[in-house]
C-alpha cells in the first residue's frame, strides 16, 4: 500500500471525524487540532517532494551507471588497441623487420606477430657475402677542392678575353 494510499484514507477519516472532534473540544483544543492537521498536511506534501526527488536521483544514477559502463568499455578497446600497437612495434624492433616491411605483419598479439615476422623475412633472400679478398681495397685518390685557392691564370690572351666575355655575359 503507497503513502498516498495511506494519505488520503487518513485525510478521509479526519474529516469525518472533525465536526464530532471539534464540538467536544475548547477553543484551545480545536487551534492545537487544525494547527496538526496543518502539520500533517505540509508533512505529507514534503513527503511526496522528497520521492519526488528520490524518483529523480535514481533515474539520474541510472544515467550515471551506464555512462560509467560506456566509458569503461571505451577505455577498455583503446587499452587493447595500444596493446596491439606496442607488442606490434616490439616485434618489428626485436626482429629487426625493415620499415618498408612492417605493414605485412599479421596478427593481433606477440605470438602471432613473431611468427608473421619470421615468415617474411624467411621470405627476404639474404645478402651475398661479399667476395673475400687479401688484397686491401685502394685508397682514394685525393682530389682538389676548387673552393680552395684561386682560380688558375689562364695560359693566352684570348683565353683570358673569352673568360671575361663569359663572365660579362653570364655564359658557361
Amino acid at each position: 500500500m503507497s503513502t498516498d494510499t495511506i494519505t488520503d484514507q487518513t485525510t478521509a477519516e479526519t474529516t469525518a471525524n472533525e465536526a464530532p472532534a471539534e464540538e467536544t473540544l475548547n477553543e484551545g483544543g480545536v487551534k492545537a487540532l487544525r494547527a496538526e492537521r496543518d502539520a500533517r498536511k505540509a508533512a505529507d506534501a514534503r513527503v511526496k517532494d522528497l520521492e519526488a526527488q528520490v524518483a529523480a536521483l535514481s533515474v539520474s544514477l541510472d544515467e550515471a551507471k551506464t555512462a560509467g559502463t560506456v566509458a569503461t568499455e571505451q577505455a577498455a578497446a583503446q587499452v587493447a588497441e595500444l596493446q596491439a600497437k606496442l607488442a606490434r612495434a616490439e616485434v618489428i624492433h626485436t626482429m629487426r623487420v625493415p620499415d618498408a616491411l612492417a605493414d605485412f605483419l599479421q596478427g593481433s598479439n606477440t605470438e602471432e606477430l613473431t611468427a608473421s615476422a619470421e615468415k617474411l623475412l624467411a621470405a627476404i633472400p639474404a645478402p651475398a657475402p661479399a667476395p673475400a679478398s687479401d688484397a686491401s681495397p685502394a685508397p682514394l685518390a685525393m682530389r682538389p677542392d676548387p673552393s680552395q685557392g684561386g682560380t688558375p691564370e689562364p695560359a693566352t690572351t684570348t683565353d683570358a678575353l673569352t673568360a671575361m666575355l663569359i663572365g660579362a655575359v653570364g655564359g658557361r
